[in-house]
Order: C-alpha cells, then structure tokens, then sequence
C-alpha cells in the first residue's frame, strides 16, 4: 500500500529510495511507512462494509415490500423454493486466504522496523484488535456459512511467524548499525566511530555488523537458528 505513488502524492510524503537507513530516510521512507500502516488498520474492512450495508438495504427494499401476508407484492421476485430465498438473504463469503495475508503483511512490517520504530508494534496491534471485532461483527451479520477449511493453512502461517523472528533480528542489525544514526564502537578497534557531522560515511555491510552493540543481537539469532 506504502508504494503507491498516488496515495504518496495524497498525504505529501513520498517514500524515498535509499541504500541504508540514514536521516534522509526515516524523515521520507519511516514517516511514509507509519502514515499508510494506519491507514491499513481501516482499509482492509472498507470493501466488506460496504458490500454488508448494501447487502441490507437490499433486504430492507424486499421486506418493506411485503404484503400483510408476508408476501411480496412485485411479480418479479417470487421464490418457489426456501433455498432461492435463502440465497437472497445470505451474505458474501468470507475469504480465509485473503485474511490471512493481510495480518501477515501486517506483522510482517511491524517487527521488521520494530527496533528503530517502536510505534510500529502498536500500531500493529491495533490493525489486529481492529479486524478482530470487524470479522466478529461480519460474522455474525454479514458473512455466509465458511466452508470446512484443513489445517494446512493455519500451519503454514504459523511457520512464517517463525520466519519473521529471523527477518526482525536480521533487520535490527541492518538498522542499529547504521553509521548515520547509531553510533558505536567497532570490535577490531577501540577506538570510537566519529561523531555523526549530518553525512553518513560509507561503510560496508560488514563494518556495520562489526559493532559491539550488536553482539547481544547475534548472538540471539544464532542460538534461535541453531
């Protein structure tokens, strides 16, 4: 959702590429991010809410059409069987696979930037508190009967959230070792990186991982790896 230019162009922040995560990004690329992740608590739900207040207009218009006999006084709308008039009254499928992948991507960008943006996990939280009480309201006024779904998806996802432990470790290091933000002391040296003067300096990938404070980090990750 964040990549959309036209919606950059709405809000008037644009997300801008950038090989590490300095200060030109996290004033563009981190404010764009947090902008459209709340707009992603709502957006998900838009569709199903406004196919569900469609969906009871259209069964205000029949009943009120109703004779005093409950019948319908159009002779266009006659339902020989109660299947066809249950059809009329059932709601739009709910879409396990579709759900499934929208709390993925949100858990996925919450924990990723989650160590140098701290109000991405509340925000995170909030989209699943949110679709929570969404999908039970549906649930219980909107959406039809679901079919009998296995176990394989849900085993699936739950796999991928062991994934995420790997990416969020893997981006804490990219991020808190950024020379353009933190500062720190390298392992093959004592002496200290230069104070930051408002232009990151260049360093490698492996300088980056080389500071002390990253240690606790990788040490983590091996341990969760092995």
């Amino acid at each position: 959702l964040y990549g959309q230019k036209w919606l950059q162009k709405l809000v008037g922040i644009y997300f801008e590429e950038a090989s590490d995560f300095n200060v030109d990004w996290y004033s563009t690329g981190g404010s764009s991010l947090i902008i459209f992740m709340f707009l992603n608590v709502f957006a998900p739900h838009v569709g199903s809410f406004v196919a569900y207040y469609r969906h009871r207009a259209k069964i205000r218009k029949l009943e009120s059409s109703l004779t005093k006999d409950k019948e319908t006084d159009n002779s266009n709308k006659i339902w020989f069987t109660q299947e066809e008039l249950n059809q009329v009254y059932r709601g739009r499928p709910f879409k396990l696979n579709y759900r499934y992948s929208q709390i993925l991507v949100t858990l996925y960008i919450s924990w990723m930037y989650s160590i140098s943006m701290p109000i991405m996990p509340i925000i995170g939280a909030v989209s699943f508190y949110t679709s929570y009480w969404v999908d039970k309201f549906l649930f219980c006024n909107f959406y039809c009967t679901p079919p009998m779904y296995s176990d394989e998806m849900g085993r699936t996802c739950t796999s991928l959230v062991g994934l995420l432990v790997v990416v969020h470790l893997g981006m804490s290091m990219w991020m808190m070792g950024s020379e353009g933000i933190f500062k720190g002391e390298h392992v093959s040296t004592a002496e200290y990186s230069q104070e930051f003067e408002g232009v990151p300096q260049d360093t490698t990938l492996m300088e980056q991982l080389s500071k002390r404070h990253l240690f606790p980090i990788q040490a983590v990750l091996v341990m969760y790896v092995s």
